[in-house]
C-alpha cells in the first residue's frame, strides 16, 4: 500500500499575543493520499486555515509550530526556508480565500503569472508569456488574450479566482490547498469554479485539501471530510457518512443550521453560544458549554478518538450521536 502524500502527526500551534498565549491548532493528526479530496469544515475562527499555513511555514512572526507535517517523504515542520521556497508553489500551492487581496492590485495578470513560472520552472519571458495563456484558457477565462495584460480590478470575482486557480497549478503540484475557493461568489459562479478544480484534480491527479464553512461544498467534491473546532478533529470520515450520519454534536449542529429546500426556514436551528477563547486552559471537552447533551464527564475529561459506524469514522466525543441512538 502506498505511503499517503501528507502525513500530519501531533501538530500543534500557539501565538503569542498581548492578552497571552493563544492555541490556535491543537495536537491534530491525519493523513492525505494523493489523488484524494479531502474536506476540512468548521466555523470561522476554528482553525482550519490555521493548520495548512502552519504546515506550508507561512505563520505569522508570533507563531510557532510542533510536530510533523511529512510532505512526499520530507517534514515540512523541521525544513529551513529555502526548502519551503523550492516546495511552496512548485509541489504545494494554494488558492487564497480573497483573489482581491491575493492578487497584487498594481500589477498586470501576465506579470504574476510570468513570475511564478520564470522562478520555479526557469522560463524566458517569451515562453512564459506564451504558458500564461495556455494557463488561461486552461481555466476558461474568456478572451485569455486580452485579459492576460488587465489589472485584477479589471476582472470579476469568478475570473479572479480562476486567475488565482491557474497560478496555483503553474508548476504541477502535486497538492492543491483551496482556502474557501468559492467565498464571496455567486452561486452559479461557485459551482463552475468547483466543477472545474475537481476536473483539474481529475486530469492533473493532485490532491486537493479544501477549506470551507459550507457542507454543501464539501459534498460537491470530497472524498473525506475533517470536522474542526477550536482547534482539535472532532469527527473525521467518509463524506457520506459524516454528511449522512453524525456522530459528533457539533458536526449535527453544523448540519441544523444549514438552510434546506425541502424544510421551512423556521426549522433551522443555529448551534448555541460561541467558540471558546484560544487562551483559556483546555480541560475536558471544548464543545461541552455549547453542547445540550453535556454530561459532567465531557466538562472532567478529554475525549478521546473513537470509532463511530466503521473503521474511518471516528469522533471525539463521550457520547456519540449514533451510540445514543440520535442518529439514524
Amino acid at each position: 500500500m502506498p505511503e499517503p502524500l501528507l502525513t500530519v502527526r501531533n501538530l500543534t500551534t500557539r501565538f503569542d499575543t498581548a492578552g497571552g498565549q493563544v492555541l490556535a491548532v491543537d495536537n491534530v493528526s491525519f493523513t492525505l493520499d494523493a489523488g484524494e479530496v479531502l474536506g476540512i469544515v468548521g466555523e470561522s475562527g476554528s482553525g482550519k486555515s490555521q493548520i495548512f499555513m502552519s504546515i506550508a511555514g507561512l505563520l505569522a512572526s508570533n507563531g510557532t509550530v510542533s510536530g510533523e507535517a511529512v510532505f512526499a517523504g520530507r517534514d515540512l515542520i523541521k525544513a529551513g526556508e529555502t526548502t519551503l521556497n523550492t516546495i511552496r508553489g512548485r509541489e504545494l500551492a494554494f488558492i487564497f480565500q480573497d483573489p482581491m487581496t491575493a492578487l497584487n492590485p498594481f500589477r498586470r495578470i501576465s506579470s504574476q503569472l510570468t513570475e511564478m513560472l520564470s522562478l520555479h520552472r526557469g522560463l524566458s519571458h517569451h515562453a512564459a508569456r506564451a504558458e500564461a495563456l495556455r494557463l488561461l484558457n486552461r481555466v476558461r477565462i474568456p478572451e485569455a488574450a486580452r485579459r492576460l495584460d488587465m489589472y485584477p480590478h479589471e476582472l470579476s470575482g469568478g475570473m479572479r479566482q480562476r486567475v488565482m486557480i491557474a497560478m496555483a497549478l503553474s508548476c504541477s503540484p502535486k497538492l492543491l490547498i483551496a482556502d474557501e475557493p468559492t467565498t464571496a461568489l455567486d452561486v452559479t459562479v461557485q459551482i463552475q469554479v468547483l466543477d472545474l478544480i475537481n476536473e483539474l484534480r481529475r486530469d492533473e491527479g493532485l490532491a486537493v485539501v479544501l477549506i470551507t464553512h459550507d457542507m454543501g461544498v464539501v459534498a460537491r467534491l470530497s472524498d473525506r471530510i475533517l470536522v474542526v473546532y477550536a482547534g482539535n478533529i472532532v469527527e473525521q470520515g467518509r463524506t457520506e457518512d459524516v454528511l449522512l450520519a453524525p456522530s459528533h454534536p457539533y458536526t449535527a449542529g453544523l448540519l441544523a443550521s444549514m438552510p434546506d429546500i425541502n424544510r421551512p426556514i423556521e426549522e433551522l436551528v443555529p448551534v448555541q453560544g460561541y467558540p471558546p477563547d484560544g487562551r483559556q486552559a483546555r480541560v475536558g471537552c471544548m464543545f461541552a458549554p455549547r453542547c445540550g447533551r453535556v454530561q459532567q464527564l465531557c466538562r472532567a475529561q478529554t475525549p478521546a478518538m473513537t470509532q463511530s459506524s466503521s473503521a474511518s469514522h471516528l469522533q471525539a466525543c463521550h457520547f456519540p450521536l449514533r451510540e445514543t441512538g440520535l442518529v439514524a
